[in-house]
């Protein structure tokens, strides 16, 4: 017998299993209406619960976990893009202001603000010019929407900011403490609560800071993204301080080879007034040492002694019967000897006095007498001060002579009193010579001392401008003696081992009798009044050198060559 090929179930059943179709075909629609709100991107639908047969919520909780997972994700996206359309914008910025350090601080700190949706900030560049002051200097200031004109320094470790440029490291702070915000709407607004601090650094090294001040919270994204910003500031920062550095180097350059050409003129036109400068002390030296000679010869043809002395009553010259005076009472005339010492006791101090007159300026006559052999001597001293340009006294002269004959014969006038007259206005008129003659040696003396200053100052000088000369300078006696030298020429003898020295021997040089006999040949042309020039070749350590000599003889007051003088200039370039 076949079976039957249905099965019964009770109405109640079929009802059951009805209701149950039903709910899962609500679950369905819920489910499926849900997911395509979620397709459209409104992640915020609101799912009804859906009551399972087992009353278990598992679908809803599935499609809620599911929502909040893409939730998550979408943001996470949404801070990605939002921290690359970052870095993009201000890529354009660095770049487009990379050579102007004001106008990039304020493009940065200005567009960041916004960027940020922050109230406030500031951008700090550090300076470190001075190594014994590195601090930083805020560059750019923003506020409520518009720029701030502020001047602030902040030395390290110096509050928030300098301990951040100490430390080296992101600080956020949700409190910020009193009096901290410096800049205020003026209408009475709150005042922003959360600070974040940034250091400006690439790898270790900080180039400034950002300071950012905001009503809102910040995310740690966002201060991610700073960070990240910070490096590509820091580096643009760098370049521009590079920039600027290397500009300026470039404007010093040109300007110091602007002053080195303009040197180089002034240089040429000193060595031609050097040069007649030098032709023009020729002609004066040789002039001073004749007029020196005239007057030594005068002086010392006079029978009367004349000496100087400076302010500690030393001695300074003499003329030759003053030297022959000393002499006589076992003496020696020598620059420095002390000329009160030949007195003892008041004569000493007496002594002292007058001199001590003439050196305050005064100008007398004195007349002393002394026994010598038994025999009484006088003696007329004038005495006249010597003063500088200044019109200072420096030194005095004494004029001696000895008037034993003049003062007997006035003893003797009352026995023979004609003869006595006619001598004493024979002395009358000889004194007045006299009187004169020492006015004229006075102010020749005077004269000889001023024009031995003005040698002694050009002397030094010359040597000076010679020590100038890059040529080597040096002056070779009629004993082939080393007598003066310029450093130019002291270097190069120094060059090859050997310490030059004055008074040495000038063909110590040369290490082969040819050598020295052919440069001894050359003094002698010079010694013999020929001016003339030659050029030499030397080789030294190695190097192969030439050089232009310059020989030229060097005559005395008699007109006769003393000395020779050789100019060497390396022209190996040439």
């Amino acid at each position: 017998m076949r079976k039957f090929p249905y099965t019964f179930i009770k109405k109640r059943k079929l009802e059951s299993l009805e209701a149950e179709a039903r709910q899962q075909k609500d679950h369905i629609s819920t489910a499926t209406e849900f997911i395509r709100e979620i397709e459209k991107g409104n992640l915020d639908f609101q799912l009804q619960a859906i009551e399972e047969q087992n009353g278990s919520n598992v679908l809803t909780t599935s499609l809620m976990s599911m929502r909040e997972q893409m939730k998550k994700i979408a943001q996470e996206e949404k801070e990605r893009n939002w921290v690359t359309e970052g870095l993009a914008k201000f890529v354009d910025i660095l770049r487009s202001n990379n050579d102007k350090s004001k106008e990039l601080a304020e493009q940065i700190i200005s567009n960041l603000i916004k960027y940020m949706n922050a109230n406030q900030g500031a951008l700090y560049i550090l300076n470190d010019d001075n190594a014994e002051d590195v601090h930083l200097e805020m560059a750019a200031c923003y506020a409520y929407s518009r720029k701030k004109h502020h001047e602030h320094r902040v030395n390290e470790g110096e509050g928030i900011i300098g301990q951040v440029l100490f430390e080296k490291e992101t600080v956020y702070m949700t409190t910020i403490p009193e009096n901290y915000i410096r800049i205020t709407s003026g209408l009475g607004d709150a005042l922003p609560r959360h600070l974040l601090i940034v250091p400006l650094k690439i790898e270790d090294k900080v180039f400034g800071v950002v300071e950012l001040a905001s009503f809102q919270p910040i995310k740690q994204y966002q201060i991610e993204f700073v960070e990240r910003l910070g490096e590509s500031i820091a580096s643009t920062i760098s370049s521009v301080k590079i920039n600027q550095r290397t500009k300026q180097l470039l404007e010093e350059t040109q300007q110091h080879a602007e002053e080195m050409k303009s040197q180089e003129e002034e240089m040429r036109q000193n060595m031609e007034e050097l040069q007649a400068t030098q032709e023009e002390m020729q002609r004066v030296l040789k002039q001073v040492q004749g007029k020196e000679t005239y007057l030594n010869q005068i002086l010392n043809a006079s029978k009367d002694i004349v000496y100087t002395i400076d302010r500690s009553y030393k001695l300074v010259s003499w003329n030759a019967p003053f030297g022959k005076t000393l002499e006589y009472f076992g003496m020696k005339a020598e620059k420095g000897l002390s000329t009160i010492d030949w007195y003892q006791g008041e004569e000493r101090q007496k002594q002292i006095d007058v001199y001590d007159r003439v050196l305050r300026g005064e100008s007398f006559e004195d007349v002393t007498s002394t026994v010598n052999n038994g025999m009484v001597l006088h003696y007329q001293y004038n005495y006249t001060p010597l003063r500088n340009d200044k019109g200072d006294v420096f030194e005095a002269v004494v004029f001696s002579r000895d008037i034993t004959e003049t003062v007997t014969a006035q003893e003797k006038k009352e026995k023979i009193l004609k003869d006595a007259q006619q001598q004493a206005e024979q002395l009358k008129a000889q004194e007045e010579e006299l009187r004169q003659n020492m006015e004229e040696l006075s102010t020749t003396q005077e004269e000889m001392q001023r024009i031995l200053n003005e040698m002694q100052v050009k002397e030094r000088m010359q040597d000076e401008l010679i020590n100038l000369s890059a040529d080597s300078i040096f002056t070779v006696d009629r004993n082939y003696r080393v007598l003066n030298y310029n450093r130019t020429y002291e270097e190069s003898v120094k060059a090859t081992g050997v310490e030059v020295k004055k008074g040495m021997d000038a063909l110590v040089f040369y290490t082969t009798d040819e050598e020295k006999k052919h440069n001894k040949a050359l003094y002698d042309r010079a010694l013999a009044g020929e001016t003339f020039e030659v050029a030499q070749h030397y080789s030294n350590s190695g190097m192969e050198l030439d050089y232009s000599l310059k020989y030229s003889p060097l005559y005395g007051p008699d007109g006769k060559v003393i000395a020779v003088g050789v100019s060497a200039r390396d022209v190996t370039k040439r």
